[in-house]
């Protein structure tokens, strides 16, 4: 990350994304968790953000996949983190049942998501 990040009392300068729609500050979560659970708990992933918690395979290809980019200086500067048509896995038709979504970070410490593509059916 171009600055720290603060969240929830703790400054970061690095994350963690995974495929299954989260994000995670700090160490190493420990897991890949695609199943939902009741936040908080103790169990992993823990200092995490969840935009899109769900079991999804990402397909690297130019139509999809999973990028971040950072944006701007210190003190006004972001990370977008960008899921593209990921697929939900057990899904019947792989077309229609994509999303895709971002979680944009803020160096003052506010997140905002955006969705697009929600094709569930």
């Amino acid at each position: 990350m171009p600055a720290t990040y603060p969240f929830y009392g703790t400054g970061y300068t690095s994350f963690r994304v995974c495929s299954n729609g989260w994000l995670s500050f700090g160490s190493d979560p420990g897991t890949s968790l695609a199943t939902n659970v009741s936040i908080p708990a103790a169990a992993k992933p823990n200092y995490a953000g969840y935009p899109f918690w769900d079991d999804l395979s990402i397909f690297q290809s130019d139509s999809c996949g999973i990028y971040y980019r950072n944006y701007g200086t210190a003190p006004n500067c972001s990370t977008v983190v960008m899921w593209k048509h990921a697929q939900v896995k057990g899904s019947q038709d792989p077309v229609q049942n994509q999303v895709s979504f971002e979680a944009v970070l803020f160096q003052d410490g506010h997140v905002q998501l955006r969705y697009r593509d929600l094709w569930l059916t």
